[in-house]
């Protein structure tokens, strides 16, 4: 897991969430078949696009110049295969690069830049074929309080299962390792009425309203590792713990997400 963080970005103590995504035209470059460009638009994590050729770029062109301050990865084998990916938007007469990154494992990418305005935006791979499942351009949404973890954080959060394979006289042969995504739960306290009536009913809403995914880094710059694409495991509500209209209280994201 890894959030990229480019020069200019505010307040990176705090959550940052990407939820919201722009849409448009998706091409690429090259697609292996079965691996075409807008597999790679779906919120799912089992298939994507794959170039047939290296180096390669995923585009999307929204029509119209659009606020953009995130590239969101949700899935990829760039680890596996020493892949670099960038992001990059078109400016009306070159493109320019907002951020890149070499990951070292396979886990989701959150790329955090400030905000342009731009219309068309691009993924590049080079250096491996990767194939990437899902990909996540918007408007970031930054949390304006610091956030707890409840339990396990992030990274340690991968659920597993061991299969342990033996002979009949006990001896151990072998085991299995079943992997079974993530679970985790992070707490943001102190939420003002305002931000309750209105980024986080906005947030609520989008993930009772269909597939629901997002990208979360609770303190991206204090803990880059700590990034998730995740889904609610549950109802999320807002608790008001104190008698006092100017105080919604805690608000807690029980979370699956996605583990290579």
């Amino acid at each position: 897991m890894a959030v990229v963080i480019s020069s200019g970005v505010l307040n990176t103590k705090q959550p940052h969430i990407g939820w919201r995504a722009i849409t448009g035209t998706v091409t690429a470059s090259s697609a292996v078949s079965g691996y075409e460009a807008d597999r790679a638009v779906a919120v799912h994590t089992y298939d994507g696009w794959r170039p047939a050729t290296i180096p390669a770029n995923w585009q999307i062109d929204a029509g119209s110049a659009v606020p953009v301050s995130y590239c969101g990865i949700g899935a990829h084998d760039a680890g596996t295969v020493g892949a670099t990916v960038s992001v990059e938007y078109w400016d009306g007469s070159d493109w320019v690069e907002v951020a890149t990154d070499t990951p070292e494992d396979d886990t989701a990418l959150f790329f955090l830049f400030p905000s342009v305005t731009a219309q068309v935006w691009r993924v590049v791979v080079a250096d491996g074929q990767a194939t990437l499942g899902h990909i996540r351009f918007g408007a970031v949404s930054v949390w304006p309080r610091l956030s707890g973890y409840l339990g396990t954080p992030i990274d340690e959060s991968r659920q597993l299962t061991y299969r342990q394979n033996s002979s009949i006289a006990g001896d151990f042969l072998a085991r299995n390792v079943e992997g079974k995504g993530l679970q985790f739960e992070i707490e943001i306290q102190n939420l003002s009425e305002e931000f309750r009536q209105g980024e986080w009913r906005a947030f609520n809403n989008f993930l009772d309203a269909g597939s629901g995914t997002f990208f979360v880094a609770p303190k991206p710059s204090q803990y880059p590792l700590e990034i998730a694409y995740a889904w609610p495991s549950d109802k999320l509500r807002a608790e008001r713990t104190t008698p006092n209209y100017r105080i919604s209280g805690a608000v807690a994201l029980r979370c699956g997400g996605y583990a290579e």
